[in-house]
């Protein structure tokens, strides 16, 4: 499911039959046709093309998002729990602030300050992510500091910049990762629900949540105006999903024993 998406946001040009935003009032609401593989819109918009750049939206939303939030969540997740102290007060007081707040009333809130746009949903979606990535890391690292080998490094002399990306860092990779694909699923989940509200991707810039939203006034007329985008954001979350489950059991060692048993 993953290698399809990658497939559709690599090849976009080539894979869909027309521009995403090429308009054609003679062939509004058509059914799907030779010419059309899923109809078209109410702007005579073909169907197919526009979800296959709308996974362009979608995938550069999901990897921003993650990554704005992953690389200050693991900086805050090393310093709070390595560190401790004071330090790590405050930063886990501000992340439960964070927590407090429903995850779509705060996409909301962020959305309202900055407007509404693909950009600033992922930014809102980051700001969402960040508590997860922190508290994560800060976990893990508390695992990890009171280990022999960690404990052997600090009796020899090493430095905490040494400690942290000899021992600590290799280490708490593996959650990380999985973490990372099943937040991507989850994000891309997060801006269809904001395209739909009319807060993510704003026309005429294709996006699943944003041709659901146009299409719920025509489903009689073209129900596939809101099948395709629907099962593209059902396959798409499914497929991040399964993936971080498999690489959680592959990562492992106690599922692959079991495995091997």
């Amino acid at each position: 499911m993953l290698l399809a998406l990658m497939i559709c946001v690599a090849f976009a040009p080539q894979i869909a039959p027309f521009d995403y935003d090429a308009m054609n009032y003679g062939e509004r609401m058509q059914l799907p046709s030779s010419s059309h593989l899923f109809g078209t819109d109410f702007f005579g918009r073909d169907l197919f093309s526009r979800a296959i750049y709308g996974s362009r939206i979608a995938c550069a939303v999901g990897v921003l998002s993650v990554l704005f939030a992953a690389v200050p969540g693991l900086a805050l997740g090393l310093l709070s729990g390595y560190r401790q102290g004071w330090g790590d007060l405050v930063i886990m007081h501000a992340m439960d602030g964070l927590l407090a707040f429903p995850s779509l009333l705060l996409a909301l809130a962020v959305i309202t300050a900055l407007g509404p746009g693909h950009l600033q949903a992922t930014v809102s979606i980051a700001i969402i992510f960040l508590p997860s990535f922190t508290r994560l890391v800060r976990g893990q690292v508390l695992a990890i500091r009171h280990e022999d080998y960690v404990q052997a490094a600090v009796a020899l002399g090493a430095s905490d910049w040494g400690i942290i990306t000899r021992h600590i860092l290799p280490n708490i990779m593996g959650p990380l990762i999985v973490q990372v694909t099943v937040s991507f699923a989850n994000a891309i989940l997060i801006e269809a629900g904001l395209s739909f509200l009319g807060l993510g991707t704003q026309p005429p810039l294709p996006s699943w949540g944003a041709m659901l939203q146009e299409a719920k006034n025509f489903m009689a007329q073209q129900p596939y105006a809101a099948i395709l985008p629907g099962a593209a954001i059902a396959l798409t979350v499914m497929g991040g999903n399964l993936f971080g489950d498999g690489l959680r059991d592959w990562l492992d060692p106690r599922f692959r024993s079991r495995r091997h048993t």
